[in-house]
């Protein structure tokens, strides 16, 4: 038997990403990509304190927070009272939500 991964042990903070950390000039690269992790890293102490802020209102543990926590938070909180005040979330045979049988129609809205 081999060790277990220690990557499902313990919980994991993401980051966000920053696509332009992933464009590196053909040449020097090192120190381009060096600079971005300096700039990454003196970021993170203001990442993790907004997360936990964010984890402390929401009664959501830090690491299940998504990248867009605001977001993640307001559904969290709506999904937890309508549970409180005994309605169902969801119920569908499919992945898609029950719209009283207009599921293949396109209600998005295109600004």
């Amino acid at each position: 038997m081999g060790l277990p991964s220690l990557v499902n042990e313990f919980p994991v903070m993401k980051c966000q990403q920053v696509a332009s950390d992933n464009d590196f000039p053909a040449l020097d690269w090192v120190r381009s990509a060096t600079k971005n992790m300096c700039l990454r890293f003196l970021e993170m102490d203001t990442l993790v304190r907004e997360k936990i802020h964010f984890s402390r209102y929401s009664y959501i543990p830090v690491c299940n927070l998504e990248d867009d926590a605001p977001l993640f938070i307001i559904d969290t909180l709506y999904a937890r009272q309508l549970a409180n005040s005994r309605h169902m979330l969801w119920y569908s045979d499919t992945s898609k939500p029950d719209l009283g049988g207009h599921e293949d129609k396109d209600f998005r809205i295109y600004f």
